[in-house]
């Protein structure tokens, strides 16, 4: 019973409404969240996996932690997330909506994010927004940074001296299960797949340097065009390979074609003051004068020589053939990567 005094001497009383029940959890033996108000979770490992509410069934699927849609009933929403797994985008047949963050995970309530997931890829709790880390352990509060609860972990234990403490920089870490050691596995996921897609650069630049390289062995005056006319409709994986079997074929075909080469370079050289006979065996060769030479001496000289030519070109084409096709996939990925090349 509350009473007021106003400024006269009349005593007022009012009475204090009863509290309502805003939510109920219930915990399985294990300490994890099995089921909020009416809806009932189910998990995969550390992660949601369905809820049922009633008639109505929502199945969350993700890939390595990484997630990708939400069905509910007939209805399926396809999730767009960062490096981080937040969801900022969601698909469905009703339309497209966008999310938005503060660096700890707030978002306006009017984003309508009840049901599906959002920040870090985590549950947002319907009534307080709060995320239930951890299958349940503890609740974080995005708007106070903080957690509802001291981590059972702390002070003395292998967490920290604030044992409400979130991770210091949400850009770069997360807390997926509510316990300070597990800080580290959002760094790492963020930088392995950091380098993941570094070391995939690096690699298909390497690739597209050698193939640049083995142009040059056939023609020294090319010049590479980083923008495709054309870009060919593969997937990158697939492009990276074919044009490494292509670059493969080709090689050898390079090296035959410089022997060749080298071969054609020697009969010029002997053709000009000995008689030649086939550079492929020893040489066997009668110094002679040009005004000597005999018409059968001169037929089987232009004959090797343009059986040589033959086959130089021959091995050419064939090795640009499959150069110009390593070349097209790799600028084909390049360009749908955006990996920037300096050349």
């Amino acid at each position: 019973m509350l009473e007021s005094y106003p400024t006269t001497d009349s005593v007022f009383s009012m009475k204090k409404s009863p509290p309502t029940l805003q939510g109920s959890y219930q915990y399985d033996a294990l300490d994890r969240l099995t089921s909020r108000n009416a809806t009932h979770r189910f998990y995969q490992d550390d992660r949601i996996a369905t809820e049922v509410e009633g008639a109505n069934t929502r199945r969350f699927m993700e890939f390595d932690a990484q997630p990708l849609a939400v069905q509910e009933g007939q209805a399926t929403s396809l999730l767009a997330t960062d490096l981080q797994t937040s969801v900022l985008q969601h698909v469905s047949a009703a339309g497209t909506q966008a999310y938005a963050y503060t660096p700890y995970g707030h978002h306006p309530a009017e984003n309508g994010i009840t049901r599906l997931l959002a920040f870090n890829g985590e549950h947002p709790e319907a009534v307080t927004g709060h995320y239930l880390l951890g299958q349940g352990y503890r609740a974080y509060n995005p708007v106070l940074m903080r957690f509802n609860s001291p981590d059972s972990w702390s002070p003395f234990g292998e967490g920290e001296i604030n044992a409400y403490a979130y991770p210091t920089n949400p850009l770069m870490m997360q807390d997926p299960t509510g316990h300070v050691w597990q800080w580290a596995k959002g760094i790492l996921r963020v930088f392995k797949i950091i380098r993941t897609t570094k070391q995939t650069n690096q690699g298909i630049k390497a690739l597209y340097r050698n193939t640049m390289t083995s142009f040059k062995k056939i023609d020294e005056d090319f010049i590479p065009d980083m923008n495709p006319v054309t870009k060919i409709p593969l997937p990158n994986k697939v492009l990276v390979k074919q044009a490494t079997n292509h670059l493969n074929i080709a090689n050898p075909k390079i090296v035959e074609f410089q022997r060749l080469k080298t071969l054609r370079t020697q009969a010029e050289l002997t053709s000009r003051n000995r008689v030649w006979i086939n550079p492929t065996q020893p040489r066997r060769a009668i110094n002679k004068t040009p005004s000597l030479f005999d018409d059968a001496v001169i037929r089987n000289r232009n004959n090797q020589t343009q059986q040589l030519n033959s086959q130089l070109w021959g091995m050419r084409n064939q090795a640009l053939k499959h150069l110009k096709a390593s070349k097209e996939m790799l600028e084909t990925v390049i360009s749908n990567r955006a990996i920037r090349f300096e050349r």
